[in-house]
């Protein structure tokens, strides 16, 4: 999973960005106890990189709140001072990351006994040697 800041004039309109407001929770502690949402929006944002063949970074989350900052470069504060937009953290996943995405995602599926996710994770695996793609890097 990539992590980014918007303020490059790349157009994600066609992309459903899930837009959190995370408050006073550090980043970090707010990915750790959401895994299951991280989970299922990177398993959407794969299916969607693999069955439209899309070859560009897939946003799946905008993190806003008071903590951002504290997790992103002086250059990227720097980016966001000409704008009125609060510094976020906007987390998607791209071709390269989908290999990755998958073997985390089971991992954390077995886990955590979410089985349901688990066959999800299987069918994609599935996908990608059925179609040639067992070299997605």
């Amino acid at each position: 999973m990539k992590k980014t800041v918007l303020n490059d004039d790349r157009d994600f309109s066609g992309y459903p960005v899930i837009d959190i407001d995370i408050k006073n929770e550090s980043p970090l502690d707010w990915l750790d106890n959401n895994r299951s949402i991280i989970i299922n929006e990177s398993l959407t944002a794969a299916e969607k990189i693999l069955y439209e063949d899309i070859n560009e970074f897939v946003p799946i989350l905008k993190l806003t709140g008071t903590k951002i900052s504290k997790f992103i470069t002086d250059i990227e504060i720097d980016k966001l001072k000409n704008t009125k937009q609060k510094p976020f953290i906007l987390l998607g996943i791209d071709k390269s990351d989908i290999n990755s995405v998958l073997e985390k995602s089971m991992n954390w599926c077995i886990d955590n006994e979410e089985y349901e996710i688990c066959h999800r994770v299987k069918l994609l695996q599935e996908w990608i040697s059925s179609n040639g793609k067992g070299d997605i890097e």
